[in-house]
């Protein structure tokens, strides 16, 4: 893995962690925003009902439902609790949709009920005019609607049958699914890329020399029969004539590739080391290594 990929996978896997940590927040902020909206509801419940006084109780999520609870018993006119959920959702353009039941407390006698199911273009229709009496009610509001027909509930009404809730904890939970997936996959490729790095290097020393096996790592020539051991500079005399097999290569070139300047060569060095090849090549009649004379060799292989 280079760099370059490292910073790359890095990048993504931050990305994805902050994308995770933000679907969170954004369900905690969601949250705090529902329980200010739901505690404006709850006190404008009070005033439609006369009531200055008594206060809100604080607001509760059970399961999936949150509850407004009130210090004292309290009397509502149904088409004011409509209209005053509404208003606050719709000022607040939190919700879009949801379903309410007003009921006795502990006694989970329904009072009143209704769906709204789309707030921005609703028509409220309601049962107006009846007041219900005083007595101790709790209001609980879910924000995901029923997907299966419900029994016919006394004072139920519906509210405009159009879109579903914009917002909801099965798609949170999906989308932080499908980010944990992308997360797993991410830290799959950056195991793969690494192990690819970190496996066994190809053979990249071993070479095809007519029927030699030339292992330039280990300083070996080969056959299935035979195992040459070569020098150090019978290696690179030999590495250096092949990469340019077929083509005449200088002798003051071969002599400053593999003795350099070292300085400890003379003339008849490089005419002993090809003498030295030529002996161990001769396994194979279609190598040759010719000498073209005044100019240096050549490496020839039929």
């Amino acid at each position: 893995m280079t760099s370059i990929q490292f910073k790359i996978i890095t990048f993504l896997l931050i990305s994805m962690f902050l994308a995770c940590s933000n679907v969170h927040t954004q369900s905690i902020e969601l949250d705090d925003k529902i329980e200010v909206a739901l505690r404006k509801i709850g006190h404008n419940i009070l005033m439609n009902a006369k009531d200055s006084t008594s206060r809100v109780l604080p607001i509760e999520k059970i399961e999936d439902r949150y509850k407004i609870s009130f210090e004292s018993e309290i009397e509502f006119e149904p088409s004011q609790l409509v209209a005053t959920i509404n208003t606050v959702f719709k000022e607040d353009q939190l919700i879009d949709a949801y379903y309410v039941t007003v009921e006795h407390c502990n006694s989970n006698v329904i009072a009143y009920s209704f769906i709204m199911e789309n707030v921005l273009t609703s028509n409220i229709l309601h049962c107006g005019g009846r007041i219900e009496p005083t007595a101790c009610y709790e209001v609980f509001i879910k924000f995901e609607l029923p997907t299966e027909p419900r029994a016919i509930i006394p004072g139920i009404s519906l509210v405009n049958n159009k879109n579903l809730p914009s917002v909801s904890n099965g798609m949170i939970f999906l989308v932080t699914i499908i980010q944990i997936i992308a997360i797993a996959a991410l830290i799959g490729l950056a195991l793969f890329l690494w192990r690819k790095k970190n496996s066994k290097p190809k053979e990249d020393h071993k070479i095809q020399v007519g029927i030699f096996d030339f292992d330039t790592l280990n300083m070996i020539l080969s056959t299935k029969s035979m195992k040459i051991n070569l020098t150090n500079k019978e290696t690179e005399l030999l590495k250096v004539l092949y990469e340019q097999k077929n083509e005449t290569v200088e002798r003051d070139t071969l002599l400053q590739q593999v003795w350099g300047d070292e300085g400890d060569y003379i003339g008849r060095t490089l005419d002993v080391f090809i003498s030295k090849l030529r002996k161990h090549l001769e396994a194979d009649s279609n190598i040759k290594i010719m000498n073209v004379r005044g100019v240096g060799y050549k490496f020839v292989i039929a």
